[in-house]
């Protein structure tokens, strides 16, 4: 061997010094058991690998089709409560309004009337009854919208407000309640002092 091969065979003093063959080399080993660990890893599926993505773009396609039917219920649900809040709104501003214009008319032709008799003759008109059915639609509009939550005489937009109301529930009996505040509507409408 020459002195160059000699050379190059010997380390520099900084560097590791090489195992003996009777000690296995301990980063070779370690090295070893990480790269079977992680082949294992790969073979069985891990924590990791079990658990689904989130997004809407990481959605499998069954969910993606059960999640956009239940986005289409929704929408439809939406639609569906949107377009009774505009019946409900149109039948409070036009029956208010067919109210008012017929009690106007009331009043021109019967000026001697005032009060609750010019009410009971306007339940009369306008639903075509007897004036013992006409006191109790009054009757029920003063406890409705007179009796509470501060008591006061009855006024001609309590009337307006429960008949409204109650023949809105009758002509959907499938509704239990309504989904805009109705009297509002009609409030807007009638003055208090009307």
């Amino acid at each position: 061997m020459t002195t160059r091969d000699r050379s190059l065979n010997q380390l520099p003093a900084d560097s590791e010094p090489k195992p003996s063959a009777e000690e296995p080399d301990q980063s070779l080993s370690s090295l070893l058991s990480s790269t079977q660990e992680s082949e294992r890893h790969r073979a069985s599926p891990s924590v990791e690998g079990v658990v689904k993505p989130s997004g809407p773009d990481q959605v499998a396609p069954a969910e993606a089709a059960s999640s956009e039917h239940v986005s289409l219920r929704r929408l439809a649900r939406f639609a569906m409560e949107y377009v009774a809040v505009w019946r409900e709104w149109q039948f409070a501003k036009h029956a208010g309004q067919a109210a008012l214009a017929s009690f106007q008319s009331l009043r021109a032709k019967r000026p001697d009337l005032a009060g609750r008799a010019l009410y009971e003759a306007f339940v009369c008109e306008r639903n075509g009854i007897e004036a013992s059915a006409a006191r109790a639609i009054l009757r029920h509009a003063e406890d409705s919208f007179a009796a509470w939550p501060n008591e006061r005489d009855l006024v001609f937009r309590d009337v307006v407000q429960y008949l409204v109301i109650s023949e809105y529930l009758v002509s959907n009996p499938k509704r239990v309640g309504t989904t805009i505040n109705m009297s509002r509507v009609v409030s807007r409408l009638i003055p208090m002092d009307f």
